[in-house]
């Protein structure tokens, strides 16, 4: 591995380091939208797995949650108050996939 030098100081890397995350574990791609959203979050999914989501508002509040299956979901957002809000979505394994969204 390659060595880091700055002045006096150098850093020997021994092993691959990460430095993204990676939602590979999931097998799927999401697609979520319309973003920003008014009454109905869509939720597009290659895999056709059960998933459950987990809807946060900006500071991290659990709002609700719930179950999706299948190729094609919709979450309705209508009467949420208009903000920055998380969905977090897992697998039986806990493998999870994160997206922001802007509810007007």
């Amino acid at each position: 591995m390659p060595a880091i030098s700055m002045g006096k100081y150098s850093i020997q890397l021994k092993e691959k380091i990460t430095t993204a995350l990676n939602n590979e574990k999931l097998n799927a791609v999401f697609h979520i939208f319309p973003n920003p959203a008014t009454h109905t979050l869509q939720i597009h999914t290659n895999a056709s797995s059960t998933y459950t989501y987990i809807l946060f508002d900006d500071n991290g509040k659990n709002i609700f949650s719930g179950k999706i299956s299948g190729q094609d979901n919709s979450i309705y957002i209508g009467n949420l108050a208009n903000g920055m809000y998380h969905i977090q979505i897992s697998n039986e394994s806990q493998n999870t996939y994160n997206h922001s969204f802007i509810k007007l």
